[in-house]
């Protein structure tokens, strides 16, 4: 019989790119909603701001001309190109990360999401 021994990951938490008309704040959302640990919120209302949260660093002449980040570290590419597609168009974005595994939790941020006026735009499974 063999033993595994070592660390074995399975998918565990969900992303959500959501379009929202308005400013809304983490604040805000942690007044309804708290977020555990490895669980993340991030509102972004322009293209740099996208752009240097994806690349992890600040954005440069390159990347300020490019609108597109040197490596992917905080989005995927489908991620950041859900996000550049909101922006353009003249709304806000959140990033929403949270783990998949408490459905009564997801259910209950799907349901604070479409209160606030959002729309979950795009979702990927990590």
């Amino acid at each position: 019989m063999k033993i595994k021994a070592d660390f074995v990951t399975n998918s565990s938490s969900t992303s959500y790119i959501i379009e929202i008309d308005k400013t809304f704040l983490r604040k805000n959302f942690e007044e309804y909603f708290n977020l555990r640990i490895g669980e993340y919120f991030r509102f972004f209302d322009n293209m740099s701001s996208v752009v240097k949260y994806t690349q992890d660093r600040d954005v440069d002449w390159i990347t300020e001309v490019t609108k597109q980040p040197l490596a992917y570290w905080g989005m995927t590419p489908h991620e950041f190109n859900a996000s550049i597609e909101i922006l353009t168009e003249g709304k806000f974005v959140i990033y929403l990360h949270l783990n998949k595994n408490d459905y009564d939790r997801v259910l209950a941020a799907k349901n604070f999401i479409k209160e606030i006026g959002g729309i979950i735009k795009l979702t990927e499974e990590h």
